[in-house]
């Protein structure tokens, strides 16, 4: 009899651990750890390797019919029945007679196992008339895959710390994938009982590449990938994959094996199949659960629906009415798309929203519960497109969705939806169809309304690495009708031009040179480059370079007022100390050398004789131990102009002016007075003090009374000094008599 050994890919391939129970003699299931399989063929050897694999039985203890055995089986052939069995023949290596060395198999391709298992059944002699199933036969056989054990896959190198987590990724239907700092794991889901799993090893990295060997869990093979990661933002990690290379027994041989395969797997070609492709982007890791962060859109619109009928948001109703406002006497119904100050992380969704309101202008529908709530996971920019994350829990396709959104203006936007997690590389912002890889289009249009508190916002994503400061989550902007506060000063303008009906030509209440209500300002950004460099200037205390504006002359400080001898008066004493002593004179602190007589001084000024000087424009200045100090810098160039003059207020409700300290224009909280009702009812809105903005608070503070206010007056006079002690008849003090003259 002539054995044909064949290739044993087509009986079985990987590593497995396995429990076996023998059904002679009983004794139960023997589960060791010890118990593997190795069938590890190596593409294209030419060795007996590809022939063979190793079964290695482990002894169980408590088990007596188990047996410590290890087993060379070489394959001899497999066929499938018409019942969907499949057989394999075997031959024991280290048997000759026909009756002992060979074997049957029997398993099946359909078992539906979980966990991946597959069942075998094993005969002990040559036949398969035994082997009944893969449940029934002379040894049961149940197959578990393991990682296959390489010193290649031990870690060599961390990932950045920020990775460390449990991820969804975008690429792959279902996906299960955790990070720590130095393996990858992937799970992913084939079908509804199997599965794929698959181990990234760090082995080196250099900059935003790293080198890693890829194992999949029962296969033998140990490929070499690349992964190129952008750094982390908000809850989303960007990267691709090279292709895989393997290493052969030649190259491992080399100490500096490493470093061939980096440079030969990371380089830029190596992560294109077709270099004439040029249109790709990054997959996307997600975080799983997110933690959800402040949407790039913000504002109320109202928005129109393109694309399939099935994919349109529709009212959902979460009782037993047939609609949600059978009792309400709605008399307009529009579509709602809000991001609001409440709660900015997250998106409003309401395709049938109630917009009367009554006569306070509140809305009247009681069913305020939106039809979605899509929660911002993460939004960037590539290739000029900008692209959002959301996360909807009720979401029955995909829980994460993928929007391409864009600004046309100020008033309009529009996004697209993608069909699942991953938004289409020909997808654009009007995209609303299957072939592009979205199916619902969306054109939002503002609608600010007087009660909500929906500032708008927009962010393309260009820098997703920025920390928002906690200035920027303040409204420093403030209506003066309606007291509501917005982030920048258009948003003021358009907030007065469409709920109210007034055009502002400035922001009210503005410092002078502040007043643009073109100029879009939101934390460090928008600043005009000239005020940008002052404030450097001034933060740096550099004046090396004069920047255009108004400022107060330099004053020279005089010496303080306990050095000024009796009967001088601190004006001539400051010019004096300012001027170089005269030619002949040793400067102040040496010893005077012998003079002549000298020249009268003619009559010198007694104190309290010395006229006022005239005002003048200038700054107030403290004066504190005898020394002037210069007023403060301001933050921006245009803050140094001149106070403003009281003239007829651009804005009605700042019409009546109370003056609390002098160059400071206070004003009451304005009482606006609605139109009547249909009811007759005359309603008077009266703002309470807690609705001041926060400058209007921190200027409330006393280190801040004298910073905002800008007065004319004359500088300080000092006292008249005491007479001096020689009129009184007393003795002057040793050390303010009076040095004599010409020598003697």
């Amino acid at each position: 009899m002539t054995e044909e050994k064949i290739n044993c890919k087509v009986t079985i391939e990987g590593s497995y651990h396995f429990t076996y129970e023998i059904s002679l003699g009983g004794g139960g299931i023997c589960n060791s750890p010890r118990s593997q399989i190795t069938a590890c063929q190596e593409p294209g050897s030419q060795y007996i390797d590809n022939e063979v694999f190793i079964m290695n039985f482990a002894k169980c203890n408590d088990v007596s019919t188990s047996v410590n055995e290890r087993t060379r089986f070489q394959c001899l052939g497999s066929w499938q029945t018409p019942d969907g069995d499949i057989f394999s023949a075997v031959a024991d290596t280290k048997f000759e007679t026909p009756r002992d060395r060979y074997r049957c198999l029997l398993t099946r391709k359909d078992e539906q196992n979980k966990n991946n298992k597959v069942r075998w059944s094993l005969s002990r002699w040559a036949g398969c008339s035994t082997l009944l199933s893969p449940y029934d036969g002379d040894i049961r056989l149940v197959l578990i895959p393991v990682p296959f054990v390489s010193k290649q896959i031990l870690p060599l190198c961390n990932l950045p710390r920020d990775f460390t987590g449990t991820w969804f990724t975008t690429g792959e239907f279902d996906t299960h994938v955790v990070i720590n700092s130095t393996h990858i794991y992937f799970n992913t889901k084939l079908d509804q009982y199997s599965y794929k799993e698959t181990y990234f090893t760090c082995q080196m990295s250099l900059d935003s590449r790293y080198l890693m060997t890829a194992t999949t869990v029962g296969k033998c093979e140990v490929d070499y990938v690349c992964f190129d990661f952008v750094p982390r933002h908000h809850n989303i990690i960007r990267w691709r994959l090279s292709k895989p290379y393997r290493l052969s027994s030649a190259e491992m041989d080399r100490s500096d094996y490493l470093f061939r395969k980096f440079r030969q797997t990371c380089t830029w070609t190596s992560f294109t199949i077709n270099r004439e492709d040029f249109n790709w982007k990054y997959n996307t890791f997600v975080l799983n659960p997110p933690s959800p962060i402040n949407c790039p859109i913000a504002g109320r619109y109202q928005f129109k629906q393109s694309g399939s009928i099935e994919e349109h948001y529709t009212t959902r109703v979460r009782g037993i009415t047939e609609r949600p406002r059978h009792r309400i006497d709605c008399r307009e119904y529009v579509t709602e798309f809000k991001v609001c100050s409440g709660n900015a992380k997250k998106i409003l969704i309401d395709a049938e929203y109630c917009a009367t309101v009554d006569h306070t202008g509140k809305p009247i529908g009681e069913y305020d519960i939106p039809d979605r709530e899509l929660s911002c996971v993460g939004f960037w920019m590539e290739d000029m497109k900008s692209y959002l994350i959301t996360y909807d829990e009720e979401d029955a396709i995909s829980k994460f969705r993928c929007w391409v959104y864009e600004r046309l203006d100020w008033r309009d936007i529009v996004m697209s939806r993608a069909t699942r997690s991953e938004c289409g590389v020909n997808q654009n912002a009007y995209s609303n169809n299957a072939d592009e890889g979205a199916t619902l289009a969306l054109t939002l249009k503002e609608n600010e309304r007087i009660f909500d508190s929906c500032p708008q916002k927009f962010d393309t994503g260009s820098n997703p690495f920025k920390k928002a400061e906690v200035h920027q989550k303040a409204k420093h902007f403030k209506c003066h009708i309606c007291h509501k506060r917005l982030f920048t000063a258009p948003g003021l303008s358009i907030h007065c031009m469409q709920v109210h009906k007034e055009k502002i030509d400035k922001v009210p209440n503005s410092l002078p040179g502040r007043s643009d209500t073109e100029l879009e300002i939101y934390g460090m950004e928008g600043i005009p480059e000239g005020d940008l460099i002052a404030h450097e200037r001034n933060k740096l205390g550099s004046e090396t370079q004069a920047v255009p504006t108004t400022r107060p002359p330099t004053v020279t400080p005089p010496i303080a007022p306990q050095a000024v001898p009796p009967g001088i008066p601190p004006p001539l004493l400051g010019a004096a100390a300012a001027a170089p002593p005269p030619m002949g004179m040793p400067p102040m602190g040496f010893p005077r050398p012998p003079m002549g007589p000298m020249p009268s001084l003619g009559p010198v000024p007694m104190a309290g004789m010395l006229p006022r000087p005239p005002p003048m424009s200038a700054p107030v200045q403290s004066q504190t131990n005898g020394v002037i100090s210069a007023p403060p810098k301001p933050l921006f160039p245009a803050a140094n102009a001149a106070p403003p003059i009281l003239a007829k207020p651009t804005f009605p409700a700042y019409g009546t002016h109370t003056t609390s300290q002098p160059g400071i224009i206070s004003s009451p909280a304005p009482l606006i007075k609605k139109p009547e009702s249909s009811s007759g009812l005359n309603v008077i809105l009266i703002h309470p003090e807690e609705d001041l903005s926060l400058e209007e608070l921190r200027f409330r503070m006393p280190r801040y009374k004298t910073k905002g206010a800008v007065t004319i007056s004359a500088p300080p006079v000092p006292a008249a000094p005491p007479p001096m002690m020689g009129m009184m008849g007393m003795p002057p003090p040793p050390g303010m008599m009076r040095p004599p003259l010409g020598g003697f």
